[in-house]
């Protein structure tokens, strides 16, 4: 029920540990091949900071035969976080040998180089060259966005992707972007005009109630968090598909 995921997830978020975990587990245990339940098991070790437990989602997702697109991008999430820098490049290079003609395996790549410190020029040819190859990709202006949201240099995050909101008001995936690195660093209020601004051009986008719902949680405005709160359902989730959210 994706649903029932989306608010588990909330869960984890908000740190109620206490009231998501056992649903958690109960759906790892249903579902133990299934990507959207295992990466919900693994954010909730890292919610937990159980390193260990991470390690042990890893290590039954590393025997799931074949390894889908899904599967390796749980992989190379757990690894970054778990500060193995060569296994996370060792599955993110299978990502682009399966999928070498998809953006996002690309992406993964440059954010492994990021994370494992690879020199500056190299991630910057390695994006020049994405650029070229992917023209027609309207999310390639933010692409240095979204590796700085993902290796959590939020500062930068933020830098890069003011002049692209500022540029294109309607890129949605840029403003969600922005949103999340300004709520990062705690600037709730300017994260909150970058949630409403994206509600303005899609009033039932779940993903971004849900973000709002976070921060307002975090502003202590409940009554701000319960609105959006009520606008999630099952309906709603795929309004939108495969949105720009990727830093967990």
């Amino acid at each position: 029920n994706v649903a029932h995921y989306l608010m588990v997830s909330i869960m984890v978020g908000e740190g109620q540990i206490e009231r998501s975990g056992a649903d958690i587990q109960q759906l790892y245990e249903r579902n133990p091949t299934s990507p959207d339940v295992i990466r919900m098991k693994m954010q909730y070790e890292q919610a937990m900071v159980d390193r260990p437990g991470v390690q042990e989602v890893l290590t039954r997702a590393e025997k799931i035969q074949p390894q889908s697109a899904e599967i390796l991008e749980i992989l190379i999430d757990g690894y970054l976080y778990l500060g193995n820098w060569d296994k996370g490049y060792q599955y993110a290079q299978a990502l682009v040998n399966q999928a070498p003609d998809s953006l996002e395996s690309h992406l993964r790549l440059a954010e492994a180089m990021m994370m494992m410190q690879a020199r500056d020029k190299d991630v910057k040819k390695m994006l020049e060259d994405l650029r070229q190859r992917f023209p027609e990709a309207a999310s390639i202006v933010q692409l240095p966005g979204t590796l700085y949201l993902r290796g959590q240099q939020f500062d930068k995050a933020i830098e890069h992707l003011r002049p692209v909101v500022a540029a294109e008001p309607r890129n949605v995936d840029a403003r969600m972007l922005l949103a999340r690195a300004l709520a990062s660093l705690s600037f709730n209020d300017e994260a909150i005009e970058q949630v409403e601004a994206v509600l303005e051009v899609l009033p039932t986008y779940a993903e971004a109630h849900a973000l709002a719902f976070r921060i307002y949680q975090i502003m202590g405005r409940t009554d701000d968090a319960n609105r959006h709160l009520a606008m999630i359902d099952g309906n709603q989730i795929n309004e939108k598909a495969n949105p720009a959210l990727l830093a967990q």
